[in-house]
């Protein structure tokens, strides 16, 4: 026997490749696991019917650039946040596109290192869930769902030290919402609005609010979510 854990728990696993199918097989949602090169060493059915396969069998040594339908123009952001993970831990994201049966969807997952039994990282290993419509009402009206995207959970946002406030005025800011309208969306006044953008200025070393709503879709909040609007609509 050998195992592999992640930093929430250690797993048992059978050293066979298909003892290993058969267990995460078993899990809800669609399971996957990778080596440090980014190469898929395991996955369950749902997996890889997303992929495009029908057979868990069948995706082990690819990668995301072998996805068969428009997920695969994800697949370098897949592929770097596998590198994000290794350095710095477990992320989570939203990825959004046209899967093999036409439709449209939005899946939330979550990415953690794997380790060995010697406290190695030898890759990554994630699960991916569809998100139901009961959680789609911000995503659906302020993210384009019309083509592939990837948005990355927190991110800038916490990188950045915004608050949970500070950080829902800015997602809705660069979406041109005055003050105004974003006082009215989160019950605030309009003059504790525009103190919580003074305060995002600052932390981002801009002057002015337009110099700010340019920097912020420059450096990229424009792909990432404050975690409280998924916290929310989950």
């Amino acid at each position: 026997m050998s195992y592999i854990r992640t930093k929430m728990n250690v797993t048992m696993i059978p050293s066979l490749p298909n003892h290993l199918n058969k267990i995460i097989d078993c899990l809800p949602g669609a399971i996957g696991i990778k080596d440090l090169n980014s190469t898929y060493i395991a996955g369950n059915n749902e997996l890889a019917m997303h992929m495009g396969y029908d057979n868990p069998e069948k995706i082990i040594g690819l990668k995301d650039t072998d996805i068969k339908n428009q997920m695969a123009e994800l697949a370098s952001d897949f592929i770097q946040q596998d590198k994000t993970v290794v350095e710095h831990g477990e992320e989570q994201h939203i990825d959004i596109g046209r899967y093999c049966d036409g439709e449209i969807q939005i899946h939330f997952s979550t990415k953690k290192p794997l380790y060995d039994e010697e406290n190695q990282i030898i890759g990554t290993i994630f699960s991916c869930f569809k998100m139901q419509n009961t959680n789609l009402f911000i995503l659906k009206d302020h993210l384009e769902i019309n083509r592939p995207g990837f948005y990355e959970i927190g991110g800038l946002y916490d990188k950045y030290n915004l608050s949970s406030r500070e950080s829902e005025c800015l997602f809705f800011l660069i979406r041109g919402y005055t003050a105004k309208e974003i006082a009215r969306r989160l019950n605030l006044s309009a003059k504790t609005i525009e103190y919580y953008i003074d305060q995002i200025k600052s932390k981002l070393s801009c002057l002015k609010k337009s110099e700010l709503i340019e920097k912020a879709i420059d450096i990229g909040f424009i792909f990432n979510i404050p975690s409280k609007l998924i916290k929310k609509n989950s």
